[in-house]
């Protein structure tokens, strides 16, 4: 099967001028001409300042979790990819993959550059871990 729906999860620059990880694989995945629906897991919701998620306090940052969550399965639900591509992935709850993996056939690709152990390094956490396995790839 020739994925034509990617669903892309990851941040985004903000400025045109900017860059981000995912902004790069957006170019080139569209570019190639598939139809890509990109998801920035930092950008939060008009009721949480509706800015980036770095810096909600504790209770803002569990409720932007739980809506991020539930707002991935939703676009997965009407967007219907064959794949989705999970750049770090640190946002997402392994309860959210497993709903993918019982409720679609999409593949499930994770793209994590660091090390996954390290939770030193900020983008990492045991939801990453404890997700590693409910990956294809």
């Amino acid at each position: 099967m020739d994925p034509k729906k990617i669903l892309l999860i990851g941040e985004r620059s903000l400025s045109p001028d900017g860059y981000a990880y995912a902004d790069s694989f957006y170019d080139i995945l569209t570019g190639f001409g598939y139809d890509v629906k990109s998801l920035d897991p930092t950008q939060t919701p008009w009721w949480l300042r509706g800015t980036r998620s770095f810096g909600l306090s504790g209770m803002e940052h569990k409720l932007f979790e739980l809506w991020v969550n539930a707002h991935v399965i939703e676009v997965a639900q009407r967007f219907k990819p064959d794949v989705c591509f999970v750049l770090k992935g640190h946002v997402l709850h392994p309860k959210t993959l497993e709903v993918f993996k019982k409720n679609t056939r999409m593949k499930l690709v994770l793209l994590y550059p660091d090390n996954p152990f390290m939770f030193s390094n900020g983008n990492s956490n045991a939801r990453v871990v404890n997700s590693l396995a409910l990956y294809d790839v």
